[in-house]
């Protein structure tokens, strides 16, 4: 594929992301947004679920022939809880955005090669980050004070530093390239 066919391929997909969540966002008057009111609407089942091989696991999410369950670490959840909002919403990116079927229905994404895993991880994050900190309802706080506004949006700190530079609101060093890898 050429770089120049990717790069178009790749303003597509993050337009997508970016008007799926915001739409989605939009069903909110104010924040915070809470991720589970839509895995309601959806009809999408969310289950705890103990990762015994590995504590570090936050969630995954399986497709099967009844639709999606995201099955979620529980002590994320109580010890975590802004980091569990950001995981599940990064979890719905995955639904919403067609991760389970854009390829051959019968792949999981974890199955997909490195590259390809990595560009749908960062589209579900970068939906996480726009789904939960919308632009447009972050610019109408009109304040930079970020404990405020992480406590209003509920999103840890490090979601907010990232959601405040992506809108242009401050100019830093922060690594946005690594933000969703965290």
């Amino acid at each position: 594929m050429s770089v120049v066919l990717h790069e178009k391929i790749q303003d597509v997909r993050e337009e997508l992301v970016f008007k799926t969540a915001v739409d989605m966002a939009g069903l909110f008057s104010e924040p915070p947004i809470d991720p589970l009111f839509f895995f309601g609407i959806y009809g999408l089942r969310v289950e705890d679920y103990d990762f015994i091989d590995s504590q570090n696991i936050e969630a995954v999410t399986i497709a099967h022939a009844d639709g999606y369950i995201t099955l979620v670490n529980p002590m994320f959840r109580e010890k975590f809880p802004r980091r569990y909002r950001a995981t599940l919403a990064h979890e719905l990116g995955h639904i919403v955005l067609g991760h389970f079927s854009m390829f051959s229905g019968q792949e999981q994404p974890g199955d997909f090669p490195e590259d390809t895993k990595k560009i749908l991880e960062r589209e579900a994050w970068e939906f996480a980050g726009e789904l939960l900190v919308p632009g447009f309802m972050l610019k109408r706080e009109k304040t930079l004070d970020l404990k405020k506004l992480t406590d209003t949006f509920q999103v840890t700190k490090s979601t907010m530093e990232w959601r405040l530079q992506k809108n242009g609101l401050i100019f830093s060093d922060f690594p946005e390239e690594n933000f969703w890898e965290k």
